[in-house]
């Protein structure tokens, strides 16, 4: 008898779930046979899909608004430097240069990828359009959920005080639809 119950079960949420395929928030068919627990290798494919759709999304936002938009194909290294040692100070100083993002490896036959850099994007406005040859320039890093962890932190501080404005694009949902809220980053003094 449980049996059966289990398979109706599995039968109606089967269909309720080809009728609303279109929320991805909806848990597959896959999950339900499995007791809704999804295997990590498809959950980290999921994800990884995901944040390359928003990543195409914020660019076509900020082409739509007017900006240049390019790929950002440097990142931020921290490095230790030997002066803390030498002057005394117990510990080696660390410091953050910017340098060209390294090539990810996808697999055997696949060709590598390009946009590893830390921000995403550089975007480049023309500032006066009586005076053309001043732009306004910002960096922005697309996170679904809106959060950096500590390694972006630490970069998205060391950009700032270089001079640089960067911003943090955010997905938010209204109505079903989903929007991109920008939040300029803004670093903690100590």
């Amino acid at each position: 008898m449980i049996e059966l119950i289990k398979e109706y079960a599995i039968d109606v949420t089967r269909h309720l779930l080809q009728k609303l395929n279109t929320d991805k928030s909806v848990m597959d068919v896959t999950e339900v046979e499995n007791g809704g627990k999804m295997d990590k290798k498809e959950q980290g494919k999921k994800n990884r899909k995901s944040g390359a759709d928003f990543e195409r999304r914020v660019r076509k936002d900020l082409e739509e608004k007017g900006w240049i938009v390019d790929k950002w194909s440097n990142n931020v290294e921290s490095y230790s430097a030997s002066e803390g040692i030498a002057l005394g100070f117990g510990a080696p100083i660390t410091r953050q240069r910017l340098i060209p993002a390294k090539h990810k490896f996808r697999g055997p036959g696949i060709p590598m990828s390009m946009g590893t850099g830390f921000p995403d994007f550089i975007c480049i406005k023309v500032h006066d359009l009586s005076y053309p040859q001043t732009y306004l320039i910002k960096f922005v890093e697309s996170k679904s959920n809106g959060y950096l962890n500590k390694t972006e932190k630490e970069k998205c501080t060391w950009l700032q005080n270089q001079g640089f404005n960067i911003e943090v694009a955010k997905k938010i949902k209204i109505k079903n639809r989903i929007h991109i809220e920008y939040k300029e980053f803004k670093c903690k003094t100590q």
